[in-house]
């Protein structure tokens, strides 16, 4: 009886767990990407204005 009440509660927090991880995933994402692109853009800005 027991191992049927304990799969159900680790299968429950292993889910929690992986959707937290996910959304911290894609927010760390998101902010690496958003830091990534501001970087390129003003690199790019830069390069354009020495060029020019």
């Amino acid at each position: 009886m027991a191992t049927t009440w304990v799969c159900p509660v680790r299968s429950q927090r292993r889910g929690s767990a992986r959707s937290m991880a996910t959304t911290w995933g894609l927010f760390l994402l998101r902010c690496y990407c958003s830091s990534t692109i501001a970087v390129l853009m003003s690199h790019s800005g830069r390069s354009n204005v020495s060029g020019s």
